[in-house]
């Protein structure tokens, strides 16, 4: 008896001492029943980008290169440069070689990419619990907040990683590691004690981030600049941590740019991916933050303001001497056309401002619970008016916000930035119910604590969108148009029979036309693949004549169209007697001739280019 609750009390320490594990484990778990409940369990991602980075990890176990992210069968000849980094594929390469000792090799990449996405889960729920547990609780006059704060912080990131579809098995992209690692970099730069390795760790992940793409650069920059504030500010109590931030910073960009990019591509200077551009900048910066940490300790604020000017001056100018053209947004060089027929069409990348169809319900969904985070971080400024680790939540908060106006992708990095100031306000409202409790102990009509459960109401997305719900249209015809058949199974089907060659497809095909097909595809939804894309449409748009001299120069063998698209809307809109315009009123041209069987009760047609008839 005595040994069992010896036991016992053994696996109540166990799990008492270690409630983050426990808890991340809990989400993971409860993510792979979702999945399963749903039918998703052992399925690539639905989104292109996770089918595309599956395309990829499989040309390297086939052999590819380490350092060679170009993807031969996209685009015109010579294929397309992904410029992906190969930093979210490590742990999905793992696993596929720890999978691979039980059974094959395809078998073992499927299992890989099914269960990565909810186990990446957990670098997020360590950050967030991170920067819990540093969350100082915003009155003095409440304890206990910290840990409160600490339990209502992991509820609502359960309910965001149950309905955040980066986590869900499958969703291979790199969004899911890339959002973890920014949270870890916040929450362990809340440290009050700024110690020196867990600087250095922010610093260390900031550069991570920042290697694994530029989406993140302005909570990056938003970061390295509060550092560099907070150490102006404090001086002597924050300058080790300083120190290890710069250090941390400096180590990680080194360690990502000579373990993923190729030696001869040291001196290429890409705006778009980590390259020498990237790496300077930063460990400039880096290095002479951790030095003006170390040198100027003592001196005054003056003294340290000026030392940091001059560091982001010295820092502006290895920007804009390597590369002016990498201060401005790479997409916007795009020409017209393609930003309307192309980049406009792509959801991710809209402004929050068009998304006004549903905006009853979007829009509350998106901005109601991270507007009411800025609301109470604001509360706070505006009645403690001092300098703390609250100002980087203010900060991140305010450019994710902005973010989302500008792309509305950003807004899922608002949602888990508010989350902090959002459970400090639950814990708030829960510690004065619970006080009121107590204080009317005994009295029959004393108070209950029940307030809490409404400020948790107001502090999910899901609660913010109920009301729109009942005055949104019906979304049947939206959720068909998302399951056509364009690219379905029997489409990739037929096009896996047919002798290899090059296709001409809207983008959305390219990801797939790579996973189900030995063929080439002459575009797909990723900029850098922008010639191949601008072909495509003008094949799409030029009249059937001219579309011959494009097929004859770009060498295309096949042409899939599907109707029931927005995409091939657009494109027969723009010139409806284009050869779009021509195959949906059924004038196919001679040089057209079926490849197989129309699909799909005619809703996919699939030809195949007649060399001979060019020339006609």
């Amino acid at each position: 008896m005595a040994n069992a609750d010896s036991q016992r009390a053994m696996l109540l320490t166990f799990v008492t001492r270690f409630p983050t594990l426990w808890a991340g484990l809990a989400m993971v778990i409860i993510i792979f029943m979702m999945a399963l409940a749903k039918g998703q369990f052992g399925d690539i991602g639905q989104d292109n980008d996770d089918v595309m980075r599956l395309v990829q990890i499989r040309d390297f176990l086939a052999g590819q290169s380490w350092f060679d992210t170009n993807q031969d069968r996209l685009g015109l000849v010579g294929g397309t440069d992904m410029h992906w980094s190969r930093i979210p594929d490590i742990p999905i390469i793992i696993l596929t070689f720890v999978f691979d000792i039980f059974t094959d090799r395809e078998s073992a990449l499927q299992w890989a990419f099914t269960v990565w996405p909810p186990l990446s889960a957990l670098i997020l729920v360590f950050a967030m619990a991170c920067g819990a547990r540093y969350w100082t609780h915003m009155y003095a006059d409440n304890p206990e907040g910290g840990n409160k704060t600490y339990v209502f912080t992991l509820v609502l990131l359960g309910f965001f990683v149950f309905s955040f579809y980066r986590f869900s098995p499958g969703a291979i992209d790199h969004h899911n590691v890339q959002m973890g690692l920014v949270a870890l970099a916040m929450g362990c730069a809340l440290d009050p004690k700024a110690r020196f390795l867990t600087f250095a760790l922010s610093g260390f992940v900031t550069a991570l981030s920042l290697a694994i793409g530029v989406e993140v650069y302005i909570f990056a920059a938003i970061i390295c600049v509060f550092i560099a504030l907070n150490w102006a500010v404090c001086g002597e109590s924050v300058a080790h941590g300083t120190q290890g931030f710069g250090l941390g910073l400096v180590a990680g960009l080194l360690l990502a740019f000579f373990g993923t990019v190729a030696p001869d591509e040291y001196g290429v200077v890409a705006c778009d991916a980590l390259s020498l551009i990237t790496l300077s900048a930063g460990v400039v910066g880096g290095i002479g933050l951790a030095l003006a940490a170390r040198l100027l300790p003592n001196k005054r604020f003056k003294v340290r303001v000026i030392g940091l000017a001059t560091l982001g001056g010295v820092c502006l100018v290895v920007l804009s001497r390597q590369a002016p053209q990498c201060l401005a947004n790479p997409l916007s060089a795009l020409p017209d056309d393609i930003n309307r027929l192309w980049l406009s069409n792509i959801s991710e990348a809209t402004p929050l401002s068009l998304s006004m169809k549903n905006a009853a319900m979007e829009i509350p969904y998106i901005l109601g619970a991270p507007v009411l985070g800025f609301v109470i971080l604001c509360r706070y400024f505006w009645m403690s008016r001092k300098w703390s680790s609250h100002v980087l939540v203010f900060m991140l908060l305010m450019g994710a916000l902005g973010l989302t106006f500008y792309q509305k992708r950003f807004s899922p990095f608002a949602y888990v930035v508010a989350i902090l100031p959002l459970a400090g306000w639950v814990s708030r409202v829960y510690e004065r119910g619970a006080a009121a409790v107590r204080a009317h102990q005994g009295d029959t009509s004393a108070p209950s604590n029940v307030a809490y459960i409404g400020a948790l109401a107001l502090s999910i997305p899901l609660m913010w969108a109920i009301p729109g719900l009942m005055l949104t249209e019906d979304n049947s015809a939206a959720a068909s148009a998302k399951t056509s058949p364009c690219y379905s199974a029997d489409v990739m089907d037929a096009l896996y029979a047919l002798p290899t060659g090059l296709i001409a497809a809207t983008s959305n095909g390219g990801a797939p036309i790579l996973q189900f097909t030995k063929h080439r595809s002459l575009s797909g939804n990723y900029h850098r693949n922008i010639a191949g894309i601008t072909a495509q449409i003008k094949l799409a748009t030029a009249s059937p004549d001219d579309a011959a001299q494009l097929l004859r120069q770009y060498n295309i063998d096949y042409v899939h169209f599907c109707r029931p698209t927005a995409e091939t809307e657009n494109l027969v809109t723009e010139n409806p007697d284009g050869l779009y315009g021509a195959l949906k009123a059924g004038n196919v041209p001679s040089y057209l001739v079926p490849a197989v069987p129309d699909i799909d009760d005619g809703a996919v047609s699939i030809y195949r280019v007649v060399s001979s008839a060019l020339s006609e």
